[in-house]
Parts: C-alpha cells; structure tokens; sequence
C-alpha cells in the first residue's frame, strides 16, 4: 500500500524526540537497524505494541527476531488458523529505549501521531493494543473488549510479558481465540442507515 510506504519513509525520517538520536534507532547501509515499522496486509485486525526492544534485529515489528514474544504470537495465530499476514502489527512508539527502559509519557505524545495514521489508512474491525501502555492509550482494560472512538478495542497483554511462564502463555492464547468471535460480532452488526 502506497500511503504505508509513505508513512513508513516519515517514520524513518523522523527526529521529533530523543530516541532518534540512539544508533538503534538510526538506519544506516549493512545494518539491520532503525525505526521499527508496522508490518502485515491484512488490516481488518491492528495489533499495537508499546515500542521496539533496544536488543531486537530488523525494521518490521514483529517479524524478524524469534523471541519468546514473537513466538508466543506466531502460535496464537496459528490457534487460529490465521498468518502473520493476515493483521497489521505496529508499535506506538517506533523507537526502543535505551536497554528497554520504560517509555516516558512525552515519547507517546510525540509518536503516536503515526500509528494513529496507520489505523486511520487501515481503517481496522478490531484494535488489539498489547500490553499496559497501549491498552492505557486507547482507554480499556486488560481482556476486555470496548470501544473507542468508533473501532472496536481488545487490550490484551504483551506476548513476551506472557511467554515467560506457561499459566500465562495459555491464557493468552486461550483470549487470543476470541478474536475471529469478535469480528463475526462486528461483521453482523448493521450499521447506521442500513435496514
């Protein structure tokens, strides 16, 4: 999609706040650094991380590296009998902290500008935010679904929070399985002015 290129050339570019300046977050030729863009085609789910890991390899979130939170969210879309290309997964903050440190609220601020136009271009059925911060951003509340500013909102937590213990990865995938639920919900919903 042309306008994500777009975004994604912008994000690249961008120098609003501190977290530019860290090497991690600058692209330079043979080096798998930089901002960290949202990735996926299929838009009718958008999950929404905090921010890149200071320790994570590649551009795309959610792609690359194989750590336990990748993993745990490869597996539960398998549950579900879906791909990574099937929904859209970006970060509210396209930058990592310096060795993972907890982002300050002004970097939200700055930031969340581009993940508020992926949405608006995506236009998605469901926002899945995952983790405490993203799920505080869009106004809800852990495994509970609501709404927000007209989409429809499922904050679950982060899947490498989850990855670390085996109670709270099945929980995970175990909530992860009423997202295809949701959407039939929403997919039946008439929508104003229809009959």
């Amino acid at each position: 999609m042309k306008d994500i290129d777009d975004l994604n050339l912008k994000i690249q570019s961008c120098e609003d706040c501190d977290l530019s300046k860290f090497g991690v977050n600058q692209r330079t030729e043979n080096t798998d650094r930089g901002k960290v863009m949202g990735y996926g085609d299929g838009a009718k789910v958008v999950f929404v991380a905090m921010n890149p890991s200071w320790f994570r390899h590649g551009f795309y979130c959610f792609r690359e590296d194989d750590f336990g939170g990748n993993k745990l969210l490869h597996d539960a879309l398998d549950a579900i009998n879906w791909s990574r290309d099937d929904v859209y997964v970006t970060n509210l903050v396209k930058c990592s902290t310096f060795k993972n440190e907890p982002l300050e609220e002004h970097h939200i601020a700055m930031c969340n500008k581009y993940v508020m136009k992926e949405i608006s271009l995506w236009k998605p059925k469901l926002i899945v935010p995952l983790g405490k911060q993203p799920a505080n951003f869009f106004g809800g509340h852990i495994y509970r679904k609501c709404l927000w500013h007209g989409y429809t909102i499922f904050p679950m937590y982060h899947p490498s929070f989850c990855s670390r213990e085996a109670e709270f990865r099945l929980q995970f995938i175990e909530e992860f399985k009423r997202i295809p639920k949701f959407l039939d919900e929403i997919n039946s919903q008439k929508k104003i002015g229809e009959f």
